[in-house]
């Protein structure tokens, strides 16, 4: 068995970390998407909820 390198060690912990943020935001986006067709929630709120800025002044 071989060992992993520092580097290895550390690109593996940040590639863990950025799929676990892409898997939340995932769900987050099928939770709000169904909502936003239902129009039982807007645009502004889910940027709200993911505290990012709405650009957007209309639907």
């Amino acid at each position: 068995m071989d060992y992993i390198s520092i580097n290895k060690k550390d690109n593996l912990n940040w590639l863990g970390r950025y799929l676990e943020r892409a898997y939340e935001l995932g769900i987050y986006l099928k939770q709000y998407y169904d909502e936003m067709l239902d129009h039982k929630t807007t645009y502004g709120d889910f940027c709200t909820t993911l505290g990012i800025q709405n650009n957007f002044k209309d639907k």
